[in-house]
């Protein structure tokens, strides 16, 4: 829904230019300080292809809203259509759930951006592994530092102090700030995993 399912923002942006010509322009009104993007950058060929996508869906979301809201309400063909199943998904669980996958993601790119290369040291490798074990342990253990280190997490915290409100198929909707009880349930160990997947 964030990044590789054909209802995602970024698979519909990257398959369309018209939607990628208003994203641009809603980049550029809303966050005029920042090189705008004309996509998500989501084709499906490497795991760089999902962890980008995912990260820019969340750094962009108040642009990635109002694209979906926009098309939700001016089209009625599949796009239309896909566009209101989104806004209908959208809570603030799965919000930072997405924002905390992007970190995750950021940690599993480093590991594999030094595995990737022909002339890795192997001695090495048992060093960076353990690296990264123990900084995701960190980020989403006990010690829950994803919830205050700069980081994606922290940066959806912030952006959702300010309520968003919509209508879609009639009915209004609206996205705040997570609760304990969702921050507390993405890191119990017996999180739904189907819907970890989905998001």
């Amino acid at each position: 829904m964030m990044a590789r399912g054909r209802d995602s923002p970024a698979q519909m942006l990257h398959h369309s230019h018209d939607l990628r010509c208003t994203f641009k322009e809603i980049c550029s009104e809303l966050q005029p300080n920042q090189r705008a993007l004309t996509n998500l950058r989501a084709a499906k060929h490497r795991f760089k292809s999902f962890q980008k996508p995912l990260g820019r869906t969340v750094r962009l979301f108040s642009c990635v809203h109002t694209l979906m809201v926009k098309v939700a309400i001016g089209r009625n063909d599949a796009q239309g259509g896909r566009a209101r199943g989104w806004l209908e998904w959208l809570s603030a669980r799965n919000v930072l759930m997405a924002a905390m996958l992007a970190d995750a993601a950021d940690e599993a790119s480093a590991l594999l951006r030094f595995c990737d290369d022909e002339q890795m040291d192997s001695a090495k490798l048992n060093s960076h592994i353990y690296t990264f074990l123990r900084r995701v342990t960190d980020l989403f253990g006990e010690k829950q530092l994803c919830l205050q280190c700069p980081g994606y997490t922290t940066y959806c915290l912030e952006y959702l102090q300010q309520p968003l409100v919509w209508v879609v198929r009639g009915k209004v909707a609206s996205l705040a700030a997570p609760t304990a009880d969702d921050i507390g349930f993405l890191h119990e160990p017996h999180a739904d995993v189907a819907q970890v997947g989905r998001c």
